[in-house]
């Protein structure tokens, strides 16, 4: 029999379904605009490299990847100052923003080998639980033994990693007629990133060679993170269970008493993730501020904010934006209309001086050609601007 839905499951249902919609657009767009990067790189840097030092694409490629993963063999390098310069300009952008892109898709790829490893061994040897609150279902995973934690965390990776290095020695042994030996060493110093330069390869090898530097740097790079991942969560994990056993120290409880009138729920859960080093206090003042001032808006006294209050206070919120985008609106209004006279109002002040000065001009001429005398100044207070007719004069003309 299938159980109905909720009226609260229902509501947050579109949320959520938007919610996983734009995560998976997120998911599909990272790799996309991952491969943009790389290839736009990579095929300017051809295009460059082509016309500065006449190198052919496997080349420049190769020449490209030994620089943005700093392995630096030596045996390629610009020869004009341009194309010194511009390799400076393209080494700084390789490292910062495209070579973690490409070690970002070799993690991709690679990552689903590596839990499958983990998942594996996890059902050789389940970890042990702590039934905190007694219900008969674990709350709490046991760290496991350092012997134990530390290769179940680090080496599928390891494994990974040696089986890329021992089939790319093979590979090179077929490409440059390297003994395994010296095969294996190049692999090694090529994905610690040292880089020696001392077997030299062929052009014919470095189409593989550029492949394996990627596969190589990225792995360990991949490693390394793993392993300071590791440690961080070892110690986090301890802290917690000192922190579960200790649950009834008067002293650690004390400490968790913010306000001084005992440890509530949100003190307890804050002050213990505070001494785990997952948050710091200051991290959490500025929600507890924010609840307090939810609970002063609502008229709520008892501490805890209900459906229907919640709902309440989302009404209001909403109506305070509608006010602000109606001000808003209105400000841009009258911005506006206030432009538009200013605008006209300049065009009639232009069009009237202008017609004053083409009035100005005519009886001007008028005078000039007949001979007349300049005509004799009004009274004070009986001028007019400029191309405006005396009353006066007007209604002496009208009789």
């Amino acid at each position: 029999m299938q159980r109905r839905l909720t009226e609260s499951e229902v509501h947050s249902a579109p949320g959520l379904m938007a919610a996983r919609a734009k995560s998976c657009a997120r998911n599909l767009l990272r790799p996309l605009f991952a491969a943009f990067w790389v290839v736009a790189y990579f095929s300017l840097g051809v295009l460059y490299y082509e016309r500065a030092e006449g190198w052919d694409l496997t080349t420049s490629i190769y020449f490209q990847m030994v620089t943005v993963s700093t392995v630096g063999y030596g045996d390629l390098s610009p020869s004009t100052d341009e194309s010194k310069l511009f390799t400076v300009f393209w080494i700084l952008l390789g490292i910062i923003v495209v070579f973690s892109q490409l070690a970002a898709a070799v993690d991709f790829f690679t990552r689903p080998v590596v839990r499958l490893v983990k998942a594996l061994f996890e059902r050789m040897c389940p970890q042990k639980g702590i039934d905190i609150d007694e219900d008969g279902t674990a709350d709490f995973i046991m760290p496991r033994h350092p012997i134990l934690y530390y290769p179940k965390e680090l080496l599928p990776t390891f494994l990974v990693g040696v089986v890329l290095q021992l089939t790319a020695a093979a590979l090179f042994t077929k490409v440059e007629g390297w003994p395994f030996g010296i095969a294996m060493y190049h692999c090694m110093v090529t994905a610690t990133t040292v880089g020696y330069g001392d077997t030299s390869i062929s052009p014919g090898g470095r189409a593989l060679a550029t492949v394996h530097i990627l596969l190589s740097v990225a792995i360990i790079a991949m490693f390394i993170s793993e392993l300071d991942d590791a440690v961080t969560r070892r110690k986090r994990a301890m802290q917690k269970l000192a922190l579960i056993r200790a649950k009834c120290d008067t002293v650690l409880l004390q400490s968790l008493d913010l306000d001084g009138d005992g440890v509530d729920k949100a003190e307890f859960v804050v002050g213990m993730l505070a001494k785990v080093g997952l948050i710091e206090d200051a991290d959490a003042e500025p929600f507890m501020k924010l609840f307090v001032k939810l609970q002063r808006e609502l008229g709520n006294t008892t501490g805890k904010l209900t459906k229907e209050e919640l709902a309440h206070a989302e009404r209001l919120q909403a109506s305070q934006a509608a006010r602000v985008r109606a001000l808003s609106r209105g400000n841009g209004a009258i911005h506006t209309a206030a432009s538009a006279m200013t605008h006209l109002a300049g065009n009639a002040l232009r069009s009237g001086k202008l017609a004053g000065q083409e009035g100005v001009e005519v009886r001007g001429g008028a005078r000039a050609a007949t001979g007349a005398q300049k005509p004799r100044r009004s009274p004070p207070g009986r001028e007019y601007a400029s191309g405006v007719v005396d009353p006066h004069v007007m209604a002496s003309s009208a009789i």
